[in-house]
């Protein structure tokens, strides 16, 4: 209801409207949506290329080439290829677990 009705509301409004009249609060506000931001960005990142590595090495599995792969999983040839050489050092069983982790140490 907007109302403010006892002492501890009206101090809490008070530093929120100090809150939003401070500059370096507003700056560090912005600082930290930026980092939160790129925190879910990164994993959203790493999940998608956890994917793409689990689907390409159950391809691989199947015998599939690079060319096939690459079409199969609309994925540029020269990532495909990477993902795919460091596969092979884990073949025959192309765990991707294990091929990601050498993925994500080569990409550091």
């Amino acid at each position: 209801n907007n109302e403010i009705g006892d002492e501890y509301t009206k101090r809490l409004q008070r530093e929120v409207n100090n809150a939003r009249v401070n500059k370096e609060w507003q700056v560090e506000y912005v600082k930290t949506l930026i980092h939160d931001y790129d925190i879910k960005r990164e994993g959203i990142e790493i999940g998608n290329t956890q994917k793409l590595i689990s689907q390409i090495c159950s391809k691989l599995l199947k015998g599939k080439s690079v060319d096939v792969i690459a079409d199969e999983v609309e994925e540029d040839y020269g990532v495909v290829d990477e993902i795919c050489v460091i596969a092979n050092k884990f073949a025959p069983d192309f765990q991707s677990n294990l091929v990601f982790e050498a993925y994500m140490e080569k990409h550091k």
